[in-house]
């Protein structure tokens, strides 16, 4: 940020001296620019020695520099942008205030968003710093933006890479649609086989339940997994059984995944299945409509964290949000019987904001797919202290980043590394599977 002082330089050179003990003291040097480089006749920008810049820092230490400016002050004239027709003067923003805006931007947020959020009345800079410690205008965004976008979008060689794969992964690779959007299908036939063996056993002290989670920052696109709780085994290990990739979030994606296990695995569709979501809309309906016997239960995490943002949202204080989730809690853990007296016990100490909230976003979803009598149809699902939650697959999601190393891949990488990770799955469970049918035999 240190280069950002609303003066144009042209870079006069650098040295460096050992100092005592080994550390190398860097010095850069800057001349003030006297004349914009005409894009046209591809000619240097001229400068001037009499007003210099110089910059002082210790490799071992770069985030700290010590700035001397030299000369007549006076001998600068304000410039345009190098590649600009307009005499408007340049002013260059702070890479710091830059990477904000790449940061906002992969988590989602809209440039006028992004515009608002950097001009918040807390965080406005003094007079002669705007345009330098924030944002320009909108306009400067979007373009960050776009290119953020651009620099990630999926490449051609990705997506002929990806087809490639199609034939060459043994079935591995399901479907492929990359136009308008990226959509893939992935999964090992063979774990196909396994859930749909698990689907015949008929034994009423368990329940087969699945999870339903989207993980981010694998790439420039969605990875949701499918998974499914194998409950033969004592310690109930969840395992993924399809993966879909998907470059937005639309219902259609999800609804075509839940069509194409429908397809592959026909008894699904008759049977009583529990799966956990986190009542995101899209994954909701596209479970309503696709597998209508299922029955879509609601983490309570979510539920907790999306009433705590809410409060905070709306000013509540630290101790008022644990006296709020602790009556929230107390309606999802109530009997079926008792529940609307509970509900009015509990939000009579809560302010009116309060209840038109739950009224209006939480108390349906509760009764219809979180309360602790929904929970019980399934033996084996509900836990009196966390009722139901999509831990399983917030873990699955943690394993995929695990095994890239934390890293974003292109597309093609990241549908072998899951392949992978999914026959790894699959013959941990083999090796596992032998020695339980062996020991029973």
């Amino acid at each position: 940020d240190w280069r950002c002082d609303q003066y144009q330089w042209i870079n006069n050179g650098s040295s460096s001296v050992k100092l005592e003990g080994g550390d190398q003291l860097q010095r850069k040097y800057f001349k003030i620019k006297t004349a914009r480089k005409n894009s046209s006749k591809k000619e240097k920008a001229t400068g001037s020695t009499n007003f210099t810049r110089a910059a002082y820092f210790l490799e071992s230490n770069r985030n700290l520099v010590l700035i001397r400016y030299i000369g007549d002050e006076s001998s600068y004239r304000s410039l345009s942008h190098g590649n600009s027709k307009k005499e408007t003067e340049f002013v260059r923003t702070c890479p710091s205030v830059i990477q904000q805006i790449k940061e906002d931007c992969d988590n989602g947020l809209s440039p006028s968003q992004i515009f608002d959020k950097l001009n918040a009345a807390n965080s406005v800079p003094s007079g002669e710093y705007i345009g330098v410690m924030n944002a320009r205008d909108v306009k400067q965004v979007k373009n960050i933006t776009t290119s953020v976008k651009s620099e990630k979008k999926l490449s051609k060689d990705e997506i002929y890479n990806l087809i490639l794969l199609g034939y060459h992964l043994e079935g591995f690779v399901h479907e492929i649609k990359v136009f308008p959007d990226l959509v893939a299908i992935l999964g090992l036939p063979e774990m196909l086989d396994v859930f749909n063996q698990l689907l015949d056993i008929d034994d009423t002290s368990f329940s087969v339940c699945m999870g339903y989670d989207t993980t981010f920052n694998l790439g420039d696109f969605y990875v949701t997994p499918l998974i499914f709780r194998h409950v033969l085994f004592e310690s109930k290990p969840s395992i993924p059984l399809a993966f879909l990739v998907h470059e937005r979030k639309y219902q259609k994606c999800h609804e075509r995944l839940f069509d194409y296990i429908a397809e592959k695995i026909p008894k699904i569709t008759t049977k009583k299945i529990a799966i956990v979501t986190d009542r995101e809309k899209g994954v909701s309906n596209a479970i309503s409509k696709m597998l209508p016997n299922f029955v879509n239960l609601y983490c309570w995490n979510h539920l907790k964290r999306d009433f705590k943002f809410w409060l905070q949202k709306n000013g509540a204080q630290s101790n008022e949000i644990s006296v709020y989730v602790q009556g929230l809690v107390q309606i999802l853990q109530s009997d079926k019987d008792r529940v609307e007296e509970v509900i009015n016990d509990v939000t009579e100490k809560w302010s009116q904001s309060a209840v038109n909230y739950f009224n209006t976003y939480l108390k349906s979803d509760i009764l219809g797919h979180a309360a602790k009598w929904v929970i019980q149809q399934f033996p084996g699902l509900y836990n009196p202290f966390s009722g139901i939650t999509n831990n399983a697959s917030e873990s699955i999601n943690n394993v995929l980043k695990l095994h890239v190393n934390g890293k974003e891949l292109p597309v093609d990488a990241l549908v072998l590394s899951l392949q992978l990770l999914q026959y790894r799955y699959f013959t941990i469970f083999n090796v596992e599977w032998q020695v339980l049918v062996s020991t029973n035999y």
